[in-house]
């Protein structure tokens, strides 16, 4: 089986009027990251701030077989930035319009999606609370 590029145009806004323009490529994957990892030190967006109000844009071009081995050496090294098949930006909010509906992954899940996908950072949106230090009980007790 054969995954085959896709043309997809991305649109990058704030508040509404459009501040880059509009980026049209075959993209092979596009991230958007408010972290800068996927997980187990794969760094899609090396650059990322969670605490920037910004989405950090990895959008990756097709390739050649002879590229993957250099493009995860990168990814594991923070530095995928660099690659000539990579193009990064960051975007308060960005519009992704693709050829048709599809399938995307959202965190790692499978999920069908319209042909037209917004994304917005809401900056300070997720609300954490910790339990203090000392307040540490367990609801199962280790024998």
């Amino acid at each position: 089986m054969k995954y085959i590029p896709k043309n997809v145009q991305v649109i990058t806004c704030v508040f509404g009027e459009i501040i880059d323009g509009k980026i049209k490529e075959k993209a092979f994957l596009i991230a958007c990251a408010n972290a800068s990892q996927y997980g187990n030190n794969a760094y899609i967006a090396p650059h990322a701030n969670m605490q920037d109000g910004k989405i950090d844009v990895t959008i990756i071009l097709p390739f050649t077989p002879f590229d993957i081995a250099p493009m995860a050496v990168q990814l594991f090294t923070k530095v995928i930035d660099k690659n000539p098949n990579i193009r990064t930006f960051e975007t308060p909010y960005l519009k992704i319009i693709r050829e048709k509906p599809g399938i995307m992954h959202i965190d790692g899940e499978p999920v069908e999606m319209d042909k037209e996908i917004e994304i917005k950072c809401i900056r300070n949106g997720l609300k954490v609370v910790i339990p203090q230090e000392n307040s540490k009980k367990l609801f199962i007790e280790p024998i």
